[in-house]
């Protein structure tokens, strides 16, 4: 991994590519430096050059929407190249919606970059969520940004600003329109699945996650992988997904619940 950038390719060669204007041989090297460069990566996809189909829309925050979009080509480039197909790639939005995460986690499930923070305590008799103003305010500049510039990144980003803000089933809606296209993509596949936990729909969120698995290792998509299995009662499942989760976890605070719910799986009947 590199720790500085290189001479190549520079900002004219990068806005060559985006353009399509390269040789195929520099095509070729540029290809091959972004596997290894989040950097270049990010401002190809982040490019309004590199932009999804159009994007239907009816409706504002609140109402159904239709997604119709194509992968960012540049993304899927890189993601074929062996070497990248473990890298993750956090869309800006999701970076900003983690940084308002709220003290509480409302859901169960695991969103990719997030910090740790404590479950919500169960309200019985009420599923009203309160949502903190930071995080719509935050939602609301996600949601513009996908509106204006649609891609696999920011509607991947507009999926999550959903499930934070408790819109459950607007989340699966988006996040599944964007798996349609970009299959591969096992950050967006664990975030999926975190939306089908959150939805109740954890027979979902276990296949979706256990794609998710057989593409990269990371912590979320392990703990949603096991969550998904828990909420199964699948005590062979959960217990051996819990037991991946421990081997790679990624802090204390998560490796405590997580014993905490293996602990819970195994008493089980």
């Amino acid at each position: 991994m590199q720790t500085e950038h290189s001479p190549f390719p520079d900002d004219e060669t990068l806005a060559a590519f985006i353009d399509g204007q390269l040789d195929e041989e520099t095509r070729e090297s540029v290809v091959a430096h972004m596997a290894e460069c989040a950097e270049c990566l990010d401002v190809v996809t982040a490019s309004n050059e590199i932009k999804a189909a159009p994007v239907v829309r009816r409706g504002n925050w609140n109402r159904n929407v239709v997604y119709g979009l194509a992968a960012a080509a540049a993304l899927a480039l890189v993601f074929f190249l062996t070497p990248a197909r473990e890298v993750i790639f956090v869309p800006d939005g999701i970076k900003q919606l983690a940084s308002v995460a709220p003290p509480k986690r409302s859901i169960d499930g695991r969103i990719t970059s997030f910090p740790y923070r404590e479950p919500a305590p169960r309200l019985r008799g009420t599923n009203d969520e309160e949502v903190d103003f930071k995080v719509l305010t935050v939602a609301a500049e996600v949601q513009k940004r996908a509106e204006e510039h649609p891609n696999a990144r920011t509607l991947h980003a507009e999926g999550v600003a959903y499930l934070l803000t408790g819109n459950k089933s607007d989340a699966v809606r988006v996040l599944e329109a964007v798996r349609a296209q970009t299959p591969s993509d096992p950050q967006l596949l664990s975030d999926l699945a975190a939306a089908y936990l959150a939805a109740n729909r954890p027979d979902k969120a276990l296949t979706t996650a256990n794609a998710a698995w057989a593409l990269a290792k990371t912590p979320e998509i392990a703990w949603n992988r096991a969550f998904a299995a828990q909420r199964l009662n699948d005590r062979t499942k959960a217990t051996e997904a819990w037991n991946d989760f421990l081997r790679i976890s990624d802090s204390p605070e998560w490796t405590a619940e997580a014993q905490k719910n293996l602990h819970q799986t195994l008493r089980s009947e």
